[in-house]
Protein backbone atom coordinates (compact mmCIF):
# COMPACT_ATOMS: atom_id res chain seq x y z
CA UNK A 1 0.00 0.00 0.00
CA UNK A 2 1.25 3.57 -1.05
CA UNK A 3 1.41 6.33 1.67
CA UNK A 4 -2.27 8.32 1.72
CA UNK A 5 -1.22 11.80 2.73
CA UNK A 6 -4.16 13.99 4.51
CA UNK A 7 -4.70 16.76 6.14
CA UNK A 8 -6.00 16.23 10.13
CA UNK A 9 -9.46 16.21 10.78
CA UNK A 10 -10.57 17.74 13.97
CA UNK A 11 -10.49 14.96 15.66
CA UNK A 12 -6.75 14.49 14.78
CA UNK A 13 -6.46 17.69 15.77
CA UNK A 14 -7.64 17.13 19.21
CA UNK A 15 -5.83 13.91 19.52
CA UNK A 16 -2.73 16.42 19.37
CA UNK A 17 -3.99 19.02 21.77
CA UNK A 18 -4.60 15.78 24.20
CA UNK A 19 -0.91 15.23 23.82
CA UNK A 20 -0.05 18.65 24.30
CA UNK A 21 -2.11 18.94 27.18
CA UNK A 22 -0.94 15.18 28.79
CA UNK A 23 2.99 17.02 28.72
CA UNK A 24 2.00 20.17 30.44
CA UNK A 25 0.10 18.43 33.12
CA UNK A 26 3.75 16.30 33.18
CA UNK A 27 5.63 19.22 33.31
CA UNK A 28 3.66 20.82 35.85
CA UNK A 29 3.27 17.54 38.17
CA UNK A 30 7.57 17.04 38.24
CA UNK A 31 8.92 20.28 37.20
CA UNK A 32 6.39 23.15 38.52
CA UNK A 33 6.66 24.38 34.98
CA UNK A 34 4.81 24.76 32.07
CA UNK A 35 4.97 24.78 28.41
CA UNK A 36 5.82 28.19 27.34
CA UNK A 37 4.37 27.41 23.96
CA UNK A 38 7.62 28.74 21.97
CA UNK A 39 11.43 27.18 21.90
CA UNK A 40 11.88 27.23 25.91
CA UNK A 41 9.51 24.27 25.10
CA UNK A 42 12.54 22.13 23.90
CA UNK A 43 14.10 22.85 27.41
CA UNK A 44 10.95 21.70 29.26
CA UNK A 45 11.53 18.23 27.09
CA UNK A 46 14.90 17.63 27.93
CA UNK A 47 14.10 18.34 31.73
CA UNK A 48 11.48 15.38 31.10
CA UNK A 49 13.65 13.51 29.71
CA UNK A 50 16.68 13.91 32.10
CA UNK A 51 14.60 13.42 35.01
CA UNK A 52 13.68 9.90 33.64
CA UNK A 53 9.90 10.74 34.83
CA UNK A 54 8.97 8.20 31.94
CA UNK A 55 9.66 4.77 31.18
CA UNK A 56 11.07 3.14 28.17
CA UNK A 57 7.70 1.43 27.88
CA UNK A 58 5.50 4.45 28.15
CA UNK A 59 4.89 4.64 24.97
CA UNK A 60 1.80 7.10 24.33
CA UNK A 61 3.64 9.63 27.73
CA UNK A 62 6.58 9.55 25.19
CA UNK A 63 4.69 9.58 21.94
CA UNK A 64 3.06 12.86 23.71
CA UNK A 65 6.73 14.33 24.22
CA UNK A 66 7.00 14.06 20.48
CA UNK A 67 3.77 15.90 19.62
CA UNK A 68 5.25 18.98 21.55
CA UNK A 69 8.76 18.17 19.76
CA UNK A 70 6.66 18.34 16.67
CA UNK A 71 5.15 22.01 17.33
CA UNK A 72 8.14 23.47 17.72
CA UNK A 73 9.53 21.84 14.38
CA UNK A 74 6.14 23.42 12.84
CA UNK A 75 7.07 26.92 13.96
CA UNK A 76 10.42 27.05 12.71
CA UNK A 77 10.60 25.71 9.55
CA UNK A 78 8.51 27.42 7.30
CA UNK A 79 6.31 25.03 4.64
CA UNK A 80 5.87 22.27 7.45
CA UNK A 81 2.37 21.95 8.38
CA UNK A 82 0.83 18.47 10.68
CA UNK A 83 -0.92 16.05 8.16
CA UNK A 84 -1.94 12.03 8.32
CA UNK A 85 0.03 9.55 6.67
CA UNK A 86 -1.87 6.47 6.38
CA UNK A 87 -0.07 3.14 4.97
CA UNK A 88 -0.66 -0.74 5.64
CA UNK A 89 0.39 -0.58 9.37
CA UNK A 90 -2.30 2.31 9.94
CA UNK A 91 -3.30 6.14 10.58
CA UNK A 92 -0.65 8.56 12.61
CA UNK A 93 0.05 12.23 12.15
CA UNK A 94 2.89 13.81 10.91
CA UNK A 95 5.02 17.00 9.37
CA UNK A 96 4.77 17.41 6.24
CA UNK A 97 6.69 19.72 3.69
CA UNK A 98 3.81 21.47 1.51
CA UNK A 99 2.41 19.65 -0.97
CA UNK A 100 5.58 16.54 -1.37
CA UNK A 101 6.42 13.30 -0.20
CA UNK A 102 8.81 14.65 2.41
CA UNK A 103 6.82 13.49 5.94
CA UNK A 104 8.49 13.12 8.87
CA UNK A 105 6.83 11.42 12.38
CA UNK A 106 8.12 13.12 15.45
CA UNK A 107 5.77 11.68 17.36
CA UNK A 108 8.64 8.62 17.12
CA UNK A 109 11.28 10.20 17.24
CA UNK A 110 11.83 10.34 21.04
CA UNK A 111 9.80 8.06 22.06
CA UNK A 112 12.40 5.28 20.12
CA UNK A 113 15.66 6.68 21.10
CA UNK A 114 14.06 6.53 24.83
CA UNK A 115 13.04 2.73 23.77
CA UNK A 116 16.35 2.18 22.79
CA UNK A 117 18.16 3.05 25.53
CA UNK A 118 19.83 5.87 23.48
CA UNK A 119 20.62 9.64 25.10
CA UNK A 120 18.35 12.31 24.06
CA UNK A 121 19.70 15.74 23.61
CA UNK A 122 16.17 17.62 22.40
CA UNK A 123 17.96 20.83 21.40
CA UNK A 124 20.66 18.70 18.98
CA UNK A 125 17.95 16.51 17.79
CA UNK A 126 15.83 19.83 16.44
CA UNK A 127 18.90 20.85 15.19
CA UNK A 128 19.46 17.66 13.50
CA UNK A 129 15.94 17.65 11.87
CA UNK A 130 15.83 21.29 10.84
CA UNK A 131 19.37 21.06 9.59
CA UNK A 132 17.73 18.14 7.89
CA UNK A 133 14.80 19.25 6.03
CA UNK A 134 16.75 22.63 5.07
CA UNK A 135 18.63 20.50 2.95
CA UNK A 136 15.87 18.80 1.56
CA UNK A 137 13.82 21.68 0.76
CA UNK A 138 16.71 23.14 -0.96
CA UNK A 139 17.15 19.82 -3.61
CA UNK A 140 13.02 20.14 -3.48
CA UNK A 141 13.21 23.55 -4.99
CA UNK A 142 16.14 23.23 -6.85
CA UNK A 143 15.45 23.51 -10.93
CA UNK A 144 16.58 20.70 -12.89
Amino acid sequence: MDLNITPPLDSDITRLAQHRMFVETLAAEHLKLGLPGDDGDLAVLQRLIDRNILAADDTYELQSLGVVFGMRLVDAIEGLDWAIVEDEYGRDPALRYLDTSLVLFPLTMISKRVEDGAQVDVRELFEGVRSQVASLKEQITRPN
